[in-house]
């Protein structure tokens, strides 16, 4: 049996199933929801409630061992709708395709505030989930006020809404989302560094007639995906002469995947829906070079802005591997992991010697 974190009266175990992974993932973020059915099995696992009530900080997640911690970022936590959003990595943590790997919960109401390994969303303890190739990532939830989004990652790069409440946060697919209802838009505004660049997000569409879903608008140059009637188009520029249309799966109102890469060679461009690799761009031509301005959700100056949801926004500056997308849908959709409250408490681990 593994360890046991010294001072933590209650855990979970919480097993992430290899056959979902289709390579050793080093340092990926994985999804711990925490509701009355949560997990690939729907398990009840609303006892943490019970214990803890509003003390979301009472928590610690560590690796197999039982008592080495990994970082958490808890980016919901609703003790009266009782559901939780926990995001969970660690720098040298890595999961396998080979043999399930295994974390533990611990949660324990009379334990002190666990500040050196869970955070809120936007704190410096909760930035450390995030790899150093991220350049973005957006729950898409209100920030300090209803006119901006937090950046998860230590770059500090948070979303201005076009106004105030628009867009609107609401209930989402992992955890809350913004809600565009066709005039809205979300900015980041910040200089990034050059291609290559590997968009992703959860999205549902309510419509999808000449709809801008996310991409980059600096000048007279775009790099983006929007939809087109029942046809997904990626679009390297404002004279329109560099696009690609894709298949029309994810039309269906339900929420989707999305993976865009966008390098400096257009014939490079690649799109991801789910788990499918939709295709490869199959045009020529000189993408985006160079440092690049306004990451923006739902309005490329185009086309109309996005009518639907977006959640879950994520920008990295490499090609993010086939089992590192497959793995984050699988994530995102709470279809990875299982859970296993165990009986024991450690009150007794601390009391026993070898003679």
């Amino acid at each position: 049996m593994a360890g046991w974190l010294q001072g933590w009266d209650n855990r979970i175990k919480i097993t992430i199933d290899s056959s979902l992974i289709d390579a050793s993932l080093t340092w990926f973020p994985v999804m711990v929801r925490i509701s009355a059915a949560c997990g690939a099995s729907a398990q009840d696992m609303t006892a943490v409630f019970d214990e803890l009530g509003a003390n979301s900080l009472k928590i610690a997640v560590t690796d197999s061992t039982g008592d080495s911690e990994l970082y958490v970022e808890v980016e919901k936590w609703d003790d009266v709708g009782e559901e939780a959003i926990l995001w969970v990595s660690k720098t040298g943590w890595s999961i396998s395709n080979s043999a399930d790997t295994i974390i533990y919960l611990y949660y324990d109401n009379d334990h002190a505030d666990n500040i050196t390994y869970v955070g809120v969303t936007n704190s410096v303890v909760a930035e450390n989930v995030w790899d150093g190739n991220f350049m973005l990532v957006d729950h898409m939830i209100d920030g300090a006020d209803n006119q901006h989004t937090y950046d998860s990652t230590s770059n500090d790069r948070d979303g201005t809404k076009g106004a105030a409440g628009e867009p609107t946060e609401e209930a989402g697919k992992v955890g809350y989302d913004q809600d565009f209802d066709g005039g809205d838009y979300i900015t980041y505004g910040a200089v990034f560094p050059a291609a290559p660049r590997f968009m992703e997000c959860v999205a549902q569409a309510d419509d999808t007639t000449q709809r801008t879903l996310i991409g980059f608008e600096s000048g007279v140059k775009f790099a983006g995906f929007h939809a087109v009637s029942t046809t997904w188009r990626l679009v390297y520029n404002h004279a329109y002469t560099l696009r690609q249309d894709f298949s029309g799966v994810g039309f269906d109102g339900q929420y989707h995947y999305f993976a865009i890469y966008c390098p400096a060679n257009v014939e490079d461009s690649k799109l991801w829906i789910d788990e499918a690799d939709i295709a490869s761009a199959g045009i020529t031509g000189t993408g985006p070079g160079g440092t690049w301005a306004d990451f923006i959700l739902a309005d490329s100056g185009l086309y109309e802005q996005w009518d639907g949801n977006i959640d879950e926004v994520r920008l990295s500056d490499i090609l993010r591997s086939d089992a590192w997308k497959k793995a984050t849908y699988n994530t995102c959709f709470d279809i990875l992991i299982t859970f296993d409250a165990e009986a024991l408490t450690p009150a007794v681990w601390g009391y026993f010697t070898w003679a």
